[in-house]
């Protein structure tokens, strides 16, 4: 992306931060030739998919095996809602916009060890 260019260092954590604003923000919302339309919102015109679960006797049957595993928890974080003094002024609009959303950021590892077993 030409906005983040000017950010002298970038980190990898701004770079998929920056990235997953930039997909939420702008590519999901821009209307594609090929389609004639945006990606979210061809999404949410798709047909439901669903389909009616079993209940439960069966699925108790089904996954009668108890199986202890640990649970992996995502860093602690929040996408910044004021950029670093030098941020690009175009890349600032986007994380603010972003920001301003609630969602998330991706949960991405950030050790091989917390693949670990």
């Amino acid at each position: 992306m030409v906005m983040l260019e000017a950010k002298d260092p970038l980190t990898i954590d701004e770079l998929n931060l920056a990235t997953q604003a930039w997909v939420e923000q702008k590519y999901h919302r821009t209307r594609h030739s090929e389609v004639n339309d945006t990606p979210l919102t061809r999404y949410l015109a798709a047909p439901n998919v669903l389909r009616p679960s079993p209940d439960a006797d069966t699925l108790r049957a089904a996954f009668r095996v108890d199986v202890v595993r640990r649970r992996l928890t995502p860093p602690a974080q929040s996408p910044a809602t004021t950029p670093e003094p030098g941020t690009p002024a175009l890349l600032a609009q986007l994380l603010a916009d972003y920001a301003a959303t609630g969602l998330p950021p991706a949960y991405l590892p950030t050790t091989d060890q917390e693949l670990a077993p």
